[in-house]
C-alpha cells in the first residue's frame, strides 16, 4: 500500500531536532577545538572542548556514564544557561559527543 506519492524529505528526517542538525554542521565545519576525552576512575567518559560559531566560542563539557547517559554537563551557551539539561543537551554538547563517536569509529 502506498503511503505517500511524494518522496520523503530525508534531510528533514535525518535529525530528531534542530540542535542535532546544528551539531552536525559544527562537525562539517571543523569548528571543534581543544577536544579532550578521558575516563575517570569510575570509568565515566569526560568530554570537553571549544566550539567556534560565528564570532563566539563556547566551552561545553559533559560526563557520560557506562550506560551512555549524560550524568554531568555544562556549556557557556544561552541554551544551557536557560534550560540546563531539562530540554536535553545543547548543540555544543551534542557536537562533542558526535565528534568523539567519529574519532572512535575512524580508529577502528
Amino acid at each position: 500500500r502506498e503511503l505517500t506519492r511524494d518522496p520523503l524529505p530525508l534531510d528533514a528526517l535525518r535529525f530528531s531536532n534542530d540542535r542535532e542538525a546544528s551539531a552536525s554542521r559544527f562537525l562539517q565545519a571543523n569548528a571543534i577545538r581543544n577536544f579532550s576525552s578521558q575516563y575517570d576512575p569510575a570509568n565515566n567518559l569526560r568530554l570537553s572542548g571549544s566550539i567556534s560559531e560565528q564570532s563566539r566560542t563556547f566551552t561545553p563539557s559533559l560526563t557520560i556514564d557506562q550506560d551512555q547517559k549524560i550524568i554531568l554537563a555544562e556549556c557557556s551557551c544561552f541554551w544551557y544557561k536557560e534550560n540546563k539539561l531539562f530540554k536535553g543537551p545543547c548543540e555544543h554538547m551534542l557536537a562533542l559527543r558526535m565528534f568523539h563517536s567519529q574519532q572512535r569509529h575512524s580508529r577502528n
